[in-house]
């Protein structure tokens, strides 16, 4: 388990309830591994730490949207040995916020 990814997700356009997707590409293949029902750091953190340590030692980067729980819990987690990335989806809708 190399790359987690995590990102969340709104259970109807327009509201603030969300719904956590962590995935991961386990042998080449995409994998949902969970879903939380809060974007929280310590719900993030608490799911993170479930992850077995033999599996937690394999993971390479954690790719998230900007939002500093998801970044946060990750670096609590993993430490400096990990590392975390932005999704391109949300990198490319800053950047085009930033130009107009």
């Amino acid at each position: 388990m190399e790359v987690i990814g995590i990102d969340e997700i709104a259970l109807k356009k327009g509201h603030r309830d969300f719904v956590v997707v962590i995935s991961a590409y386990i042998n080449e293949t995409l994998h949902v591994i969970d879903l939380l029902g809060d974007r929280t750091k310590a719900s993030v953190q608490e799911f993170f730490l479930s992850i077995p340590k033999r599996l937690r030692r394999t993971v390479q980067s954690v790719c998230s949207d900007l939002y500093q729980g998801f970044i946060g819990a990750a670096k609590a987690v993993f430490g400096k040995r990990v590392r975390i990335c932005a999704d391109r989806f949300h990198v490319a809708t800053r950047k085009r916020g930033q130009a107009g």
